[in-house]
């Protein structure tokens, strides 16, 4: 039943009629001023309850509004930005002044006058925000399970948010913000290190190529709906370190050894290729000399030796 039915009206005049005339019959005049007193203190109270109330939003708030009665989207309250020369003004209310409340409204552009059926339910930062977590048990394109820390930061812009998804949006940024972030980060992140080699992510840069594409990625799972986040660039990502069995990980040390002295080997192989390649024929006559002088000195010291032994008998 609506409050304007006829009959809920006609009920509540005739309640207040008989109300009236029991109470003067009964006291008199004392009696009709006390319900009147009451009736008056009744009507006070439900201005009071539909009277417009003031909430501060400052510059770094938005404020998200909804219907106290059924719980309904209203609007975002985005406060303005402050003006590089503004003046660190006195937003007080004097008590002197009847209508200060009215002269604080017009003055101070971060108090907002809220209608009797709206309330602020919350508020989201426009300062930069930060999602992180850690993606376990990933598996690589050749079979690694990994383990890898992820931090994304990220700034929610209301005003980037389409008419049909606000109502959406208003309940989930003021307190699910991250985990919206977090969602699609994951998401992104686990398909990328599918595809990679558990070689590829140990490779110079490997980390950096992978918070470039996870950045480009999140950016379009977000946006592609517009659900109110800016773009997300490649400094605001941060990965690792990356993480694996001990096993793996030993085994993986252990041909990393085999590939440096395998690759030492293969150099020293080629640099003396290359000195042989360079020895002339000039060059071999000399070093055959060299060994006939090395090898009758060494016959000259062994005979000296066997001389001084056997004089020493």
């Amino acid at each position: 039943m609506k409050p304007s039915n006829p009959l809920i009206v006609a009920a509540a005049i005739f309640f207040v009629g008989f109300t009236l005339t029991a109470a003067y019959l009964a006291f008199q005049i004392w009696g009709l001023i006390f319900l009147l007193i009451t009736f008056l203190l009744f009507a006070v109270g439900i201005w009071l309850s539909y009277r417009g109330r003031v909430e501060l939003i400052d510059e770094m708030e938005v404020g998200v509004i909804f219907n106290r009665f059924n719980n309904s989207f209203c609007r975002f309250e985005v406060s303005p930005e402050p003006r590089p020369d503004a003046d660190c003004n006195d937003y007080r209310i004097q008590r002197w002044r009847p209508f200060g409340l009215r002269g604080l409204l017009r003055r101070d552009p971060y108090h907002i006058r809220l209608r009797w059926h709206e309330t602020l339910t919350g508020r989201i930062p426009k300062r930069s925000l930060t999602a992180s977590g850690k993606l376990e048990n990933i598996r690589t394109s050749d079979g690694v399970l990994v383990t890898i820390p992820w931090k994304v930061s990220y700034t929610v812009d209301v005003t980037l948010i389409p008419p049909n998804l606000r109502h959406k949006m208003a309940r989930a940024l003021p307190e699910n913000s991250d985990k919206v972030v977090a969602g699609r980060a994951e998401r992104a992140l686990k398909h990328l290190i599918e595809n990679q080699t558990v070689h590829s992510l140990y490779e110079a840069g490997a980390l950096q190529a992978l918070e470039m594409q996870l950045s480009q990625n999140v950016t379009r799972l977000l946006n592609g709906p517009n659900l109110g986040f800016k773009d997300i660039s490649p400094k605001d990502v941060a990965l690792g370190p990356v993480a694996m069995p001990k096993e793996v990980e030993k085994a993986l040390e252990t041909a990393h050894q085999r590939k440096i002295h395998t690759e030492m080997v293969a150099f020293a192989m080629k640099e003396l290729e290359k000195a042989v390649k360079e020895i002339t024929p000039q060059m071999l006559e000399q070093l055959e000399k060299l060994e006939k002088l090395r090898i009758l000195d060494e016959k000259e010291i062994e005979s000296i030796h066997l001389a001084k032994v056997f004089v020493g008998k």
